[in-house]
């Protein structure tokens, strides 16, 4: 539900017009005497043009054709003008060639024409659908601004966000360009302090942060060549040990077109290379700015450390041997085989031989320091012959890491957070993922969006951050609003 304002609505409502009204003059025109002429009137907005009004008929009488005919119709609200469309002898139908009265646009507020049949007159097509319909546009409050909606992250028809990060105005959030992002702020008390603004107000979704993503990646000019052709721009975010060539140490100085660009550690410009502007161009035209770098961003969701996704970073792989003739009738046998690198923590992953022995169930698999163990049990009366058998193993420990997306192997139900394209990563400045499996169990974090100042390649618009409690306080986050 969207409220607190005007919601736009492109589509316009042609049946307003009515029944077109006519009358005839029997001077001063070119219009042929005992014919019938048949009209139709279409609407317009910024969008398009309607399908047709009901249509009106006139006969002209007999006196010489010299007619002219007088069209009227109601107006239509939002319209900018209309068409008239003229056809002599027969009805208008759609996808029809007839003849556009004045063959342009009548422009709003008239509401009648005289047709005299001649002048500005040409052929055209009459209107088979109704395009004035465009995006559903909520009138967002000023330095807001509206994000088209998505299907896939159920946002749809769209919502507004503060066009900046949210600052702090009397205690207030606001979002404007002067001044510094509120900073030192949790992610409970920046849910209350947008709740604080009313009419839906509420901190920045998970849904809403990732639709902003995925409508920004697709944008041609917020990429240094083209839609997966460079880099996306990373904003104020550099640091020389992620291969910047400065290190930022503390937000952008300001925020407008004199600072569009870091340019150097704590400096910027109207003018820059591409990977630091920190604006994005979302497809409708609107402009956000800091989506990423400056300060990380609180967003809504939270999470515990054993549910966050798994990367190759902590990935280990091996084979374990065990020999089914030493398992019992009825029991279960184990072989501990070594795997260097892994710990008690670690999960294990098996995958079986192509030859399973008939009788033998797989119990599970543990880990150990440097070690995994496989359990078999032996469901037959009997022994059971045959060789060794070997099994693949794959183990995670879990983790405190920061991990490229292209190197997650599990996301755990979280598939929706990498970017759209399976090999794009902070190669593309996409940004990466901060987890905190490593961390005691049950232990719960909240999302933080876009990246630091500091954070160089690890920022950009799709960087998650996983390793701060919904109560942190720190000076590099903050957050923005949306409704």
């Amino acid at each position: 539900t969207l409220t607190g304002g005007d919601l736009t609505i492109g589509q316009l409502d042609i049946s307003a017009t009515g029944t077109p009204v006519t009358s005839v003059t029997t001077s001063g025109g070119s219009c042929l005497s005992l014919t019938t002429y048949y009209y139709r009137v279409t609407a317009l907005n910024e969008n398009g043009e309607t399908f047709g009004s009901a249509e009106a008929s006139q006969a002209t009488g007999d006196s010489g054709n010299d007619e002219q005919v007088t069209v009227s119709w109601n107006p239509v609200s939002g319209a900018t003008g209309y068409k008239l469309y003229r056809n002599a002898g027969s009805s208008i139908q759609a996808g029809a060639t007839v003849t556009l009265v004045d063959s342009g646009t009548i422009s709003a507020p008239t509401t009648s024409v005289t047709d005299d049949c001649s002048g500005d007159n040409a052929s055209a097509t009459f209107p088979i659908a109704d395009t004035t319909g465009g995006e559903i546009k909520y009138n967002c409050p000023a330095d807001w601004v509206w994000v088209p909606g998505s299907e896939k992250f159920g946002t749809e028809p769209g919502f507004c966000v503060m066009k900046y990060e949210a600052k702090s105005e009397n205690s207030v959030p606001v979002s404007k360009a002067a001044g510094n992002p509120w900073i030192n702020i949790s992610q409970e008390a920046a849910i209350t302090e947008c709740r604080s603004l009313g009419q839906g107000t509420h901190l920045i979704t998970e849904m809403e942060w990732m639709t902003i993503a995925y409508d920004a990646v697709y944008v041609d000019s917020n990429w240094s060549t083209s839609v997966g052709s460079g880099n996306l721009a990373r904003g104020w975010a550099a640091n020389t040990a992620y291969g910047d060539t400065w290190t930022n140490t503390a937000v952008a100085p300001s925020t407008g077109s004199s600072c569009l660009y870091n340019t150097a550690a704590d400096a910027c410009d109207t003018t820059g290379t591409h990977l630091y502007r920190r604006t994005f161009t979302l497809s409708n035209g609107e402009t956000i700015w800091d989506i990423s770098g400056n300060v990380w961003e609180w967003t809504d969701k939270i999470m515990t450390v054993d549910d966050m996704p798994e990367g190759t970073n902590s990935l280990r792989t091996g084979t374990c041997a065990v020999d089914p003739a030493s398992i019992a009738a009825g029991t279960v046998g184990t072989a501990a085989c070594t795997a260097s690198g892994i710990t008690s923590a670690a999960h294990v992953y098996l995958t079986p031989p192509t030859a399973l022995e008939d009788g033998l169930v797989l119990e599970g698999a543990t880990a150990g320091s440097g070690s995994i163990t496989v359990s078999l049990l032996n469901t037959t009366a009997g022994a059971i012959d045959g060789a060794a058998l070997t099994w693949s193993w794959l183990a995670w420990t879990p983790t405190s890491e920061w991990l490229e997306y292209t190197s997650v192997i599990r996301y755990k139900g979280m598939d929706y957070i990498k970017p759209p394209h399976k090999d794009w990563d902070s190669g593309e400045a996409m940004g990466k993922l901060y987890t905190d499996a490593g961390g005691t169990t049950g232990t719960i974090r909240a999302f933080l969006r876009g990246g630091g100042w500091a954070h160089g390649a690890c920022a950009g618009a799709f960087a998650l951050s996983l390793g701060s409690a919904p109560t942190s306080t720190v000076s590099g986050i903050g957050f923005r609003c949306s409704r």
